[in-house]
C-alpha cells in the first residue's frame, strides 16, 4: 500500500497490551489521554473479530451494557425440622432472583435485543442436608441495552430486594459491579464506508448489529463514531485458536479499501 497509495490524512493506531479482565493501562487510559491532548479521530475502526460465519457478514455499531451483582442474604441458621425456629435466607435469595433469571426487564429496541440476564454463582453456609444456612449467596450478570443505564437497573433491582427481604424478614447485601455503558452508532458515513468496501472485497452485505460482549469500542465512543469489524470469531480464546489466512488478505484488502473511500469522500 505504500508503494502506491499517498494518503492526504493521519491515520493513528491505538495499540495495547492491557485489554482483557480489568485492563487499567488500556484503551481507557489512552482515550482519556487523547480527550487530554484535544486528539480527536474524525472516526474508528475496531478489529474485533465481529464476522459470525464468514468474513465481510457482519458489523458491530454498538454494545450492550454490562452489570454484575454479588448479593448475600442474611437469615437465621436452624434445624430444617423446625424451620419456625430459623429464618431460610435460600429460600428468600430464589426470589430476590426471580426478576433475574425469569422476568423481562424489556423487549429490546431498534438497535438492540431484549436485555438478558443470567445467575452465574450459587452456594450457602451449610454443606449437610439438615440445616437451614445461615447465609445464601448468589452472582449474576446482566447485559443490557439502551432502554435502562446501570443506575436505574440498579434501582429497580435493590426495590425488589428490600420488598423481598421485609417479606422473609432476613438481611441482605448487594455489592454492584459494572464496567461498561450500552452505546450505538447511528447508521452514516461510518458504517457506509464498512458495508461498500466489504461488498466490493466479499460480495456480502453485512448486518449491523450489537450482539456480542463487550469491547474497547466502548471508550472510543466517546471520542468518536465507531464500529468494529474483523475477522471470523469462531475460535476466539478457545485452545488452539486460529483464523484463515485467506480471511486475513481480505481483510487486509478491505481496510485499504476503506482508506481510499475516506479519501476520496473527504466528508469529515
Amino acid at each position: 500500500m505504500a508503494a502506491n497509495f499517498k494518503i492526504k490524512y493521519k491515520i493513528s493506531l491505538i495499540i495495547t497490551g492491557d485489554e482483557e479482565a480489568d485492563a487499567i493501562n488500556g484503551t481507557a487510559k489512552i482515550v482519556e489521554w487523547m480527550k487530554k491532548k484535544n486528539i480527536l479521530p474524525d472516526m474508528c475502526i475496531v478489529a474485533e473479530p465481529t464476522s459470525q460465519l464468514e468474513i465481510g457478514d457482519n458489523i458491530r455499531n454498538g454494545r450492550r451494557g454490562s452489570l454484575s451483582g454479588s448479593l448475600i442474604v442474611k437469615g437465621k441458621q436452624g434445624h430444617v425440622a423446625y424451620p419456625h425456629l430459623a429464618q431460610n435466607p435460600t429460600s428468600a435469595l430464589i426470589k430476590m432472583l426471580s426478576v433475574v433469571s425469569s422476568k423481562k426487564l424489556d423487549t429490546g429496541n431498534s438497535y438492540f435485543g431484549p436485555t438478558t440476564a443470567e445467575v452465574t454463582g450459587l452456594s450457602t453456609s451449610s454443606n449437610v442436608t439438615n440445616v437451614i444456612p445461615l447465609s445464601a449467596t448468589a452472582m449474576f450478570n446482566i447485559r443490557f441495552n439502551t432502554e435502562h443505564s446501570k443506575e436505574t437497573l440498579i434501582a429497580q433491582l435493590e426495590q425488589h430486594f428490600i420488598k423481598v427481604a421485609s417479606e422473609y424478614n432476613v438481611q441482605f447485601e448487594i455489592e454492584w459491579k459494572s464496567n461498561a455503558d450500552p452505546f450505538v452508532t447511528q447508521e452514516g458515513e461510518l458504517t457506509e464506508l464498512l458495508s461498500q468496501s466489504i461488498k466490493k472485497l466479499t460480495r456480502r452485505v453485512p448486518e449491523l448489529s450489537t450482539i456480542g460482549g463487550t469491547s474497547d469500542a466502548r471508550f472510543i465512543t466517546k471520542l468518536c463514531p465507531v464500529a468494529e469489524f474483523g475477522l471470523v470469531g469462531k475460535t476466539m480464546h478457545q485452545i488452539d485458536e486460529n483464523v484463515s489466512i485467506k480471511d486475513i488478505d481480505v481483510l487486509t484488502n478491505i481496510y485499504e479499501d476503506i482508506l481510499h473511500r475516506f479519501d476520496a469522500h473527504n466528508e469529515y
